[in-house]
């Protein structure tokens, strides 16, 4: 459980799995939806979650439960979410599927329990910080007893049957969104991407930046990563976390990013013994 998870708890949809996503939106609500939904006979606490699948044209919505809603309160865009008692932080439902999804979004990535702050300071539940996060979405079934817990599907053509209960979960975050102020990266088009010099704007960034400054950062990159390696894929978050680390500015972290990112510079590296470079896995590490 993260840190976020143990200050936000209190006591108390199958489809999206295995996928990467961009999450885009969220909306807290007492009402599930659905036209012909049953309306509940106790307030209870729901939460939209908007997400678009990578290679998807449309958005997915898919319903976090988050038990019973008579203790908060709603703002009137659905974004943020505080008690009916001011002087209480309004602490979700250890055990529904908003708190769930939203541990294990800190969970795989502590940066953004950071960016949504401190419930116990703010008193308010506010996830803005998530939008924009590019995660891999994943399944996880509701044990009980020692067992997975089924439900039995009432109507439709999968009626009688029974299928596992499940909690929505983020296995892998795999691009943050910048945060106010901060430069995004440059976005991945069939066009090439210029400063108005004429350069592709990766190759002009590059330049901004001192060589032994990107070797440094990726040594100390590798040197903290899990067997001293990385795959090029997938440098974009670690990238990130250390730059946050080493309070390196905006500017010098997209530069020293287009770098890291550049083959040029990789095959460099490679023959300055800064790092190794296997060309099958896409992977590099320190030198032995």
């Amino acid at each position: 459980m993260s840190t976020w998870g143990d200050k936000n708890k209190s006591g108390g949809g199958g489809f999206l799995n295995n996928v990467d996503a961009k999450i885009i939106g969220y909306k807290f609500t007492n009402d599930f939806p659905g036209e012909n939904a049953k309306q509940d006979e106790e307030t209870k606490l729901y939460m939209i979650l908007t997400v678009r699948e990578d290679g998807a044209d449309e958005d997915s919505e898919t319903t976090l439960n988050g038990g019973g809603g008579e203790f908060f309160e709603i703002s009137e865009d659905g974004q943020t979410l505080t008690s009916v008692d001011a002087d209480r932080a309004p602490k979700l439902w250890s055990e529904g599927g908003i708190y769930k999804f939203i541990d294990s979004l800190v969970d795989a990535e502590p940066l953004i329990g950071e960016r949504l702050g401190d419930v116990e300071e703010t008193k308010a539940q506010n996830f803005a910080a998530i939008i924009g996060t590019r995660v891999r979405l994943k399944q996880v079934a509701v044990i009980k007893d020692g067992k997975p817990l089924m439900r039995k599907v009432k109507k439709g053509k999968f009626a009688g049957k029974e299928f596992p209960v499940t909690n929505l979960a983020v296995e892998k975050v795999l691009e943050l969104p910048a945060v106010a102020g901060a430069k995004a990266a440059a976005p991945k088009t069939g066009k090439k991407n210029t400063n108005g010099s004429g350069k592709p704007a990766a190759a002009a960034a590059a330049a901004a930046v001192d060589t032994s400054a990107a070797d440094n950062f990726v040594t100390s990159l590798l040197a903290a990563a899990k067997g001293n390696t990385v795959k090029l894929a997938d440098i974009n978050l670690p990238i990130t976390r250390l730059a946050v680390k080493l309070q390196t500015t905006d500017e010098d972290r997209e530069a020293i990013r287009a770098l890291l990112t550049d083959a040029a510079y990789i095959s460099d590296a490679v023959v300055r013994e800064i790092v190794t470079y296997n060309e099958k896995t896409g992977v590099i590490g320190l030198p032995a």
